[in-house]
Parts: structure tokens; C-alpha cells; sequence
């Protein structure tokens, strides 16, 4: 057996190290305050060249500074450096200010068991955006947008293994007193849609989707889906469908307000188009119905695709869903610096056919799904392993994105 030399011994403890911390490492990321979190970014660039013996013996330096100084009663000190080593010997890159450390989930031997949980830093809306907050028109050209960090290029459903999706699919959020603020970008040479009624089954068209959950226990969460017509299906779901679970399409984003643009020619096959790009502004007021057991669940009733009319589910078939929890009377899902719900989006993209001049899906052939934080298997309902928004109250702007 070939001997191992002093680096790679390091290497290896540096590999076993995360292994043995990852579950701490998760924990840690999630518990970081913003300054700390920044901190942590900064840091990880400046060593990103360095290599395991320079890392290590500053982790124990730093360690050892830290205890003299007192600074390692918050554990913030060893936390940096432990964190560094482990993104070193992950090769995760941490980007500055866009979408903070990626987690990797439980490990078992030498396997990894579930996708990367990628984590987006969300500022707030800066003040000089002026009263009213965005236009929402789909157009992303306001100042406050440009301050937002994009996320990573999104990925397939099931993880990086796959090939690389065709088409380049990024967002960016803000938020304010009001509302959540989303922003995505979706490159497409051909953009086209069908389906104008609200609740239609919109992933029948190429789309764009939501997962969300504010509560971040895997139940009465949120979808909504838009298409390149500005169309939307907002539902809620008691629990996953794997779990029983039944779609409620009558739940409604009462106040939530969409926009689409169009970089090109919709519905249009003799040209070739850019891309889409979306805004969405949803209200924390509209958010607390996700945990409302009085409400009823209404499943569609639909002509193929398109929405008819709803039934409404019986009291006991309801109750049953809903589980019987709700939010204390007058409580708001608006958050606080360092309030992290679970989140996750999707692309669905079909091939095309035309078909008397309007675009179809093409028959027989399975859509792509391309999402942000990769789910390891083909199916969005499994928050457990969606991506994690952190609030920070500091504005959009007060940190300098990275190049």
C-alpha cells in the first residue's frame, strides 16, 4: 500500500472532521447571526487558497485566542474556524452576501443521505426605495433589485449529478413591513403559455414555483405557480401528498400581487426569445390562513387543465387534513432579524410541438424540473429538504455583494 504523505493525512482529517461535525456544522449555520454569518463569508474567501495545515493551525490558534480572550463563551471563535475548515474540506464555495453556506445533510459511512440544503440571506428593502415598495411588473430594473444578491443558477430536481439544466434559472429576494418580495430570471428561446384561468394546473405550461413554510414543520405549507401569461395557481397543502395529504385550490393569496416580463415575443415560434423574468410580492397577512383549520378545503374540479369550479371537502374530511392547529389570534408571520422559514423553487420545462400554430407540450416526453435547492429525488413535496431563508434586518445595499 502506497503511503500517504503529510498533506494528505490532513486532507483526510479534514474530511473526517466534517463527516463527524456535520450534523454540528447544519446547526451552527442556522444559529449564526448576521454579523457572524458575514464574518464567516469574508473569512472563507480569504483562506479559499489556503491549505489544510494552514487551516488547521489556525482553527487551534484562533481556538486558543479565543479561550484567552474569553470569546469562545459564545463558541464564536472555534464556530469560524470549524466552519471554514469543514466548507474547505466540502469544496462548497460561499459566496459573500448571496446565498450563505450550503448544508450538507446526516452522513452514514462514506455516503451522503439527502441533497445540499442551500441557504439564501435575505435583506430588507432599502428606504430609498420610496414608498409602496416595488413595482411589481416583472421588469426588475429598480435600484433596490440591483442590491439583492442572485441566488445560485438553479440545479436538476435531483442534485448535481444530473445533467446541467439547458436554460439558466436564478432569483433574489427582498423583504419590508408588508410584504416577502421574489424576483426570478429565466432564460427560455421560446416563451410561450396556454393556461389563463387562476388554480388551472399551471406546470402544464413551462412555470415557475414556490414552495413555502413559514413554520418550518413540513405541514400547512404554501405553493404557488406562475406561468409566461401572468397566471397563477396559489394552494396550500395540510400535509405532504405522500403523507395523505389533499391539495386545498381554494386557498387564496388574497392581497399577492405578480408580474412577468417578457424579453422577446410571447407565443410566437419565428423568432427566438431571452428569457422571462417574474416578481411576486406576497403579504405576511395572507400567509397566516396557511394554519387555519376553519377554513375548508376546496378541491379543483377541472376540464383537463383548466379550473371549472371547486368541491369543498366535509367538516370531518377537512379537520381531518388540517389536524386542528392554528396560529394564536392576531399573531403575523412577518419575521425578525434572523427568522428562518424553509423554502424552495421550481422550473418546470417542457419540449414543445406546434400544433396549429400554438405551442404544445411535446407528447410522450417527460418535463425537466430544475429548482434552487435540490430535493434528491423527483417530487417538490418533501420540505424537509428545502433550502432555508434567513432574514436580516439590515437593508439591501449595506454590504457589498460579492464579485
Amino acid at each position: 500500500m502506497r503511503s500517504l504523505t503529510h498533506v494528505n493525512v490532513l486532507e483526510s482529517m479534514a474530511v473526517l472532521a466534517t463527516k463527524i461535525f456535520s450534523r454540528i456544522f447544519e446547526n451552527m449555520v442556522r444559529n449564526l447571526g448576521d454579523f457572524q454569518l458575514q464574518m464567516l463569508l469574508g473569512f472563507k474567501g480569504f483562506v479559499a487558497d489556503w491549505g489544510p495545515a494552514r487551516l488547521l493551525s489556525v482553527g487551534v490558534c484562533a481556538g486558543f485566542c479565543g479561550e484567552m480572550r474569553g470569546m469562545c463563551r459564545s463558541g464564536w471563535a472555534l464556530r469560524l474556524c470549524l466552519l471554514s475548515l469543514c466548507a474547505w474540506s466540502q469544496g462548497k464555495e460561499l459566496n459573500a452576501c448571496q446565498t450563505g453556506p450550503e448544508v450538507k445533510q446526516v452522513t452514514t459511512g462514506e455516503e451522503v443521505v439527502g441533497p445540499t440544503i442551500r441557504t439564501y440571506l435575505c435583506y430588507r428593502l432599502p428606504a430609498d426605495a420610496g414608498q409602496g415598495g416595488l413595482r411589481i411588473d416583472g421588469r426588475l430594473d429598480e435600484a433596490a433589485w440591483s442590491k439583492a444578491a442572485w441566488s445560485e443558477e438553479f440545479v436538476d430536481i435531483e442534485g448535481e449529478a444530473k445533467p446541467k439544466p439547458r436554460y439558466v434559472t436564478r432569483m433574489k429576494m427582498l423583504w419590508d413591513e408588508t410584504c416577502l418580495y421574489i424576483a426570478a430570471e429565466l432564460q427560455e428561446p421560446h416563451v410561450w403559455g396556454n393556461l389563463l384561468v387562476r388554480d388551472s394546473v399551471i406546470f402544464h405550461d413551462n412555470d415557475f414555483e414556490l414552495f413555502l413554510d413559514p413554520e418550518g414543520d413540513g405541514v400547512n405549507y404554501g405553493e404557488l405557480e406562475i406561468n409566461a401569461l401572468n397566471t397563477v395557481w396559489d394552494l396550500r397543502l395540510p400535509k405532504p401528498y405522500r403523507d395523505g395529504g389533499q391539495a386545498d385550490d381554494g386557498w387564496t393569496l388574497g392581497r399577492l400581487r405578480t408580474g412577468v416580463f417578457v424579453d422577446g415575443t410571447l407565443n410566437k415560434s419565428t423568432d427566438t426569445d431571452t428569457a422571462w423574468s417574474i416578481e411576486i410580492a406576497i403579504p405576511w397577512s395572507d400567509l397566516v390562513t396557511l394554519n387555519d383549520p376553519e377554513q375548508p378545503i376546496r378541491r379543483a374540479v377541472r376540464d383537463g387543465s383548466v379550473l371549472k369550479s371547486y368541491e369543498t371537502l366535509s367538516e370531518a374530511e377537512s379537520a381531518a387534513q388540517l389536524g386542528g392547529k392554528t396560529l394564536p389570534g392576531g399573531k403575523t408571520l412577518k419575521p425578525q432579524d434572523g427568522t428562518q422559514w424553509r423554502i424552495n423553487f421550481s422550473r418546470v420545462e417542457w419540449q414543445h410541438e406546434m400544433q396549429s400554430g400554438r405551442y404544445q407540450r411535446q407528447s410522450g416526453v417527460p418535463e425537466n424540473n430544475w429548482v434552487w435547492s435540490p430535493q434528491g429525488v423527483i417530487d417538490m413535496h418533501r420540505p424537509e429538504t428545502w433550502g432555508i431563508l434567513k432574514f436580516t434586518t439590515r437593508p439591501a445595499g449595506s454590504v457589498e455583494l460579492g464579485k
